[in-house]
């Protein structure tokens, strides 16, 4: 496509802001809407999987995103004695892999000034919740206001699970809630921890904590971003317990978090969040694009929710290079993602549904029998784990 295309890109997450990069460097105009104000300081890890480490190497933006975060080299899951349950080392599928450990908004804050360095334009505090066509064009309106934003060529929302744009755009999207929510916290990276190392602390097979490092992402000590999950109908008896109890509860199998978690003060300290799984029987409609966790959020325990979000950026961003309309450019774009996608969404269908009737035992200790068992049972799960199945490109 020769011609550049006016874009409107909705959500500044890493979908939209990997979007507005590949976009604008292709020479189109685009104009980033995100509803917070700004890039939110806090937020806790993302865990980015080689094959979404790769999409930021062809950026030419890896190596900033490596000096932010931390090489994981192996998953590991350790029983309280010291002894191993699972380990999982990325090299053994090929030699150098690794995945990425990094706080979401050092990796949204580098997407950022990329997306500026190549002209595209910010709009922050605009919440957009409808579009209207007039003409071939499309017009956007923030939430509240009479005034709109337009006209443009394209637009692309990428503004997360509970997308109202999408919802009036495209509707009948399926937002299966999961049935555990997640408390996480950035601590101090533990002296017992690798940095390389992505740690689950298993409580037997009732319960587990996870530890990722993140690296220093800007800051001047490495941390660990911490995860635990719990049934929301928990949360009163948990409280009720007191945090002091919870703390004590939690370093009973995870001595990793101790003292640092104690020191938050209390569950005001920790970030709550609930999670769902998103399918959309369409991904495009005329002159629209829904991409990421809009068009297919994932179980957040299979870790691929930002390697999916750059994949579709960069998938997108070559298929409207080929000949042909703006709508054929989508409808190869998810021809081309769709089976990649699909082949996790069914895997991610499992997992949750085991979650919920009370077989994440079982879920468990399905994932550790390949990640132990013989050579080419754990190479074929880490061309799982690393996002690399049924990946095709244009």
């Amino acid at each position: 496509m020769n011609t550049p295309l006016r874009v409107a890109v909705i959500g500044g997450g890493v979908a939209g802001l990997a979007s507005a990069v590949c976009l604008a460097r292709d020479g189109h105009a685009v104009s980033v809407f995100e509803k917070l104000p700004a890039i939110v300081p806090g937020g806790t890890g993302i865990l980015l999987e080689p094959a979404g480490l790769e999409v930021l190497r062809r950026l030419d933006l890896a190596d900033a995103a490596l000096a932010l975060g931390s090489a994981i080299t192996r998953i590991v899951a350790r029983r309280l004695d010291g002894g191993e349950r699972m380990h999982l080392r990325y090299p053994e599928l090929h030699p150098g892999l690794h995945a990425l450990g990094i706080r979401r908004p050092a990796l949204a804050r580098l997407l950022r000034d990329s997306a500026v360095a190549s002209r595209a334009g910010f709009h922050f505090g605009a919440a957009i919740d409808d579009l209207r066509r007039q003409g071939g064009q499309l017009w956007l309106r923030e939430r509240g206001r009479a005034s709109e934003h337009g006209p443009f060529d394209l637009a692309v929302i990428g503004n997360g699970v509970r997308s109202r744009l999408r919802d009036s755009v495209i509707p009948g999207a399926r937002v299966r809630p999961h049935l555990r929510g997640v408390y996480s916290a950035m601590l101090p990276l533990a002296a017992t921890l690798d940095s390389d190392t992505l740690l689950q602390r298993p409580l037997d097979n009732i319960d587990a904590v996870g530890l990722l490092p993140v690296g220093h992402s800007g800051g001047n000590e490495p941390q660990m971003s911490f995860f635990w999950h719990v049934h929301p109908d928990d949360l009163a008896s948990l409280h009720a317990a007191g945090y002091p109890a919870w703390c004590d509860y939690i370093e009973g199998f995870c001595p990793e978090a101790r003292g640092p978690l104690r020191a938050l003060g209390g569950f005001e300290a920790l970030t709550w969040s609930t999670t769902a799984e998103v399918s959309l029987q369409h991904w495009h409609a005329d002159r629209i694009a829904v991409i990421g966790d809009a068009a297919h959020a994932l179980n957040p325990q299979l870790g691929l929710g930002a390697t999916m979000a750059l994949l579709d950026a960069e998938c997108l961003s070559r298929c409207l290079r080929e000949p042909g309309d703006i709508n054929a450019a989508m409808a190869r774009f998810e021809t081309l993602r769709r089976p990649h996608v699909s082949r996790y969404a069914r895997v991610s269908g499992i997992w949750s549904r085991l979650d919920g009737t009370g077989f994440s035992p079982l879920r468990r200790w399905l994932f550790r029998g390949m990640a132990n068992g013989p050579a080419f049972l754990r190479r074929r799960l880490l061309h799982h784990v690393c996002g690399y199945a049924s990946l095709r490109t244009p």
